[in-house]
């Protein structure tokens, strides 16, 4: 049976407001259950100035992440290039200072970067998190042709209330 998906609104939004980056987040209504979803794209931590303003970014993220919790009906997804692993500090304190949780756990380590090489020689730098109303039931990562990055392939569920 197909999914009747329904687009409620868009937008285009920085985190922090003075980033450059444009971030897309849209609101989607499935089977009659709200979603919230944000792309994301880290700046990459290659020098001094870019690793700072990477924190800024992902301190950024995690209080949209809780303002958007707090203020809407929606579940919620980000996901994205995060240029940063798993198991870094500042991963585990976006997930707990955004109330966000892992997709990634339950599924073993599938690599993303760099997708030209073998991914059992790469690392996890995308990533879907999401919030608490909803669950992972599968989750793989897929090459694809003409991309450094793996495709991050997600299934999530509606946890029943």
């Amino acid at each position: 049976e197909a999914a009747s998906i329904a687009v409620r609104s868009s937008a285009v939004l920085h985190l922090p407001d003075d980033s450059s980056r444009p971030l897309l987040t849209t609101t989607l209504c499935i089977n009659g259950y709200p979603m919230r979803l944000l792309n994301l794209h880290l700046t990459r931590p290659a020098h001094v100035w870019a690793d700072e303003f990477q924190k800024l970014e992902l301190a950024a993220v995690a209080a949209w992440s809780n303002e958007t919790q707090r203020t809407d009906d929606s579940a919620l997804v980000i996901a994205g290039d995060f240029n940063v692993t798993p198991w870094s500090t500042r991963f585990r304190r976006l997930l707990n200072d955004g109330d966000l949780r892992d997709s990634l756990r339950g599924f073993g380590l599938q690599n993303s970067w760099p997708a030209p090489l073998p991914l059992t020689i790469g690392i996890p730098i995308d990533h879907a998190l999401h919030s608490a109303e909803l669950m992972v039931t599968a989750r793989s990562t897929v090459r694809v042709a003409r991309t450094d990055h793996a495709l991050l392939r997600v299934t999530f569920a509606f946890v029943q209330p």
